[in-house]
């Protein structure tokens, strides 16, 4: 799952995926991070929820599907703790990024910034929309990063309730946490660098190799054979982005001997014409503003 959750965040690079590996890869990765709103497609069926209503929904989600476990676990229900470190761990990298999403922003040469999943919202504290956003996003992100991780530290220092360090060797019991810090790392790199694709790329490659030496090096898991298959995986991952990394700089490169009017150029800041994301440019007010983010054009 945590594999699947880390492909899911760095194909959202604008690298210029195939569209249907795209939504296939964003819809099993939605499947597995409980992201309901992404799987409904809420904004194609209903074709009028704005930004702030998509995001307070998306927020909230993980706190109502956490809650009632919350309650059995202070009731004294050990399935309802046990339950509850699974689901929060499967739930970890929805409820930070949506959280982090809010502070994603692009900032004009005026002094002007605007919100990057919203580009029609300003970043300024003067915005009572953005103060609301920024406020709820900072509690929230307090709740699921910290508060999560908190509870985790101590329902798996239980016997009783442990089930999230049942699998990894004495020593390495609080392994889970590492892997936490990798997704958020993760999000770190494809929030806030997302105009310099090439970047992200080696950004990401220079975290995955660092957890797959660490990784190595604890070998934290019981089994040898799930130890294996991690690195494996992490293998995998490492190939998927060099392939990335190349056909990128080719692109670039591509576009550099294309004509004039079809050049984006910037060194690691290119951004790709025709992307999935489907930037659009004018002037510098307007190449933001019009940011095409086709929430119903993906396949199905």
């Amino acid at each position: 799952m945590n594999h699947f959750q880390l492909t899911g965040v760095y194909l959202t690079f604008k690298i210029g995926y195939l569209a249907i590996f795209l939504w296939l890869v964003k819809w099993f990765g939605s499947f597995l991070s409980f992201d309901f709103l992404e799987l409904a497609g809420l904004e194609c069926a209903t074709g009028s929820l704005d930004f702030v209503s998509r995001w307070t929904m998306a927020a909230f989600i993980p706190l109502v599907i956490l809650l009632p476990f919350f309650v059995g676990g202070l009731c004294g229900s050990i399935r309802s703790m046990r339950t509850l470190s699974t689901l929060a761990s499967a739930i970890f990298l929805y409820a930070v990024e949506t959280c982090m999403e809010v502070w994603a922003c692009t900032h004009l040469s005026d002094g002007t910034s605007y919100l990057n999943s919203a580009p029609d919202l300003q970043c300024k504290s003067g915005d009572v929309t953005y103060n609301w956003l920024l406020a709820a996003s900072i509690l929230l992100f307090c709740m699921y990063f910290f508060g999560v991780q908190i509870f985790q530290i101590l329902s798996e220092r239980s016997d009783e309730t442990a089930i999230l360090s049942i699998d990894f060797k004495d020593g390495a019991k609080l392994w889970f946490l590492a892997i936490n810090l990798l997704k958020w790392f993760s999000l770190i790199i494809a929030l806030f660098v997302s105009d310099y694709p090439a970047m992200q790329l080696v950004a990401m490659l220079c975290l995955i190799m660092m957890m797959l030496a660490s990784h190595s090096y604890v070998l934290p898991y019981q089994n040898h054979l799930n130890n294996t298959q991690e690195i494996i995986n992490y293998v995998i991952q490492i190939v998927q982005l060099f392939i990335s990394l190349f056909l990128f700089l080719n692109i670039t490169a591509a576009a550099r001997g294309a004509p004039r009017h079809d050049q984006r150029r910037g060194g690691w800041g290119l951004r790709r014409q025709g992307s999935i994301q489907g930037v659009c440019s004018v002037d510098e007010h307007q190449k933001f503003k019009n940011k095409c983010v086709h929430f119903c054009s993906s396949p199905g």
